[in-house]
């Protein structure tokens, strides 16, 4: 089993998309925005036989006293040949490597056949973290009719919908940093969280991965969002609206408008990205309503679409005594 560093962007992405594997966080696009912010990255092919097992985009975290990881946005991701047999293999030689490079541990995305393979094999030493990207997610399949979309929304958010255009709140379709960061600066002092720095996100809408729509009224924006779209699936990575106008409703209906985009323009595919960790119940979405999540939670369900639960994030330890010393310092740095 041998591994190479792509200098291939076309064939990286194309060999993602035809395992069925379109997640943004691997696409070659998404490397490019992480090292324009100054992230050393590396996308690895994991060969064996002149076949490719499965690939790795690696961003590599450099911190005080000696401290290296690397992590694994939505992935490894592997071939479908990959077998459990293949997947632990495959698994040893990308740690390996990772040792090599001076990784203290190696933080991923596993999936859930990947997750039980890893655990499977005494080797790996492994612990559950805090999730870099929420595990749990709705997608909405964007194969139907229009009319059965809008038909498995809730009520609720249909009429919000209908509220919105009946106001007057038009779409359009225009990449402005200015408009975006005045409205989540905005967004974010009302609801209590941070932000990416103004740079990340205008290295996002460099990228042609992204898109991003706004709801006007009046001549003036007041509601904005950024989707990533590769392979067959589109992602809303974020969003941000106008307090003083939300009776409009304008949040609704421009998801509505994007997913209608979306659906024209080919996807297959429609991704909220995050809500609030739960487990479904009878049919039902069950999670706690206290979460930082749950209004975004009760946004995003109201779309209706299929709950998708992944494991979550991982590290893959390979230095104990470093990775104490790791966790230990993140808690104290919290405190001050």
């Amino acid at each position: 089993m041998q591994i190479f560093k792509s200098q291939e962007p076309k064939k990286w992405d194309e060999w993602l998309i035809q395992v069925g594997q379109s997640c943004f966080g691997q696409s070659w696009h998404w490397g490019e925005i992480l090292s324009s912010e100054g992230y050393q990255v590396e996308r690895l092919l994991i060969w064996e036989d002149e076949v490719v097992l499965a690939q790795a985009q690696i961003i590599y975290h450099i911190l005080p006293l000696g401290i290296k990881y690397a992590f694994c946005p939505q992935g490894p991701i592997f071939s479908s040949q990959s077998n459990a047999s293949l997947k632990v293999q495959t698994m040893i030689a990308l740690s390996q490597y990772l040792r090599r490079q001076n990784c203290v541990f190696f933080r991923l995305e596993p999936s859930g056949s990947a997750l039980e393979a890893i655990k499977s094999e005494p080797f790996f030493k492994t612990k559950k973290t805090s999730d870099i990207n929420p595990r749990a997610t709705v997608i909405l399949d964007l194969t139907v009719e229009s009319q059965n979309i809008l038909n498995n929304f809730k009520s609720k958010t249909r009429y919000n919908i209908k509220l919105a255009e009946k106001k007057g709140v038009k779409m359009t379709e225009k990449k402005d940093l200015k408009v975006f960061m005045r409205l989540s600066q905005a967004t974010a002092k009302r609801d209590g969280f941070r932000l990416h720095p103004a740079s990340h996100y205008e290295q996002v809408l460099l990228s042609p991965l992204s898109r991003q729509f706004s709801a006007v009224y009046e001549d003036k924006e007041i509601a904005t969002i950024i989707l990533a779209g590769f392979g067959q699936g589109l992602t809303y990575l974020y969003g941000a609206s106008d307090y003083n106008y939300r009776h409009l409703m304008a949040p609704y209906f421009l998801q509505w408008q994007a997913l209608i985009w979306g659906k024209k323009t080919g996807y297959h595919y429609y991704d909220f990205l995050g809500i609030a960790p739960g487990r479904v119940i009878d049919g039902q979405y069950d999670y706690d309503s206290a979460h930082r999540y749950a209004g975004v939670t009760r946004f995003k369900t109201g779309f209706g679409g299929q709950i998708q639960i992944k494991p979550g994030t991982f590290d893959m330890i390979f230095n104990s005594f470093k990775y104490i010393f790791y966790k230990l310092s993140r808690k104290i740095r919290r405190f001050f």
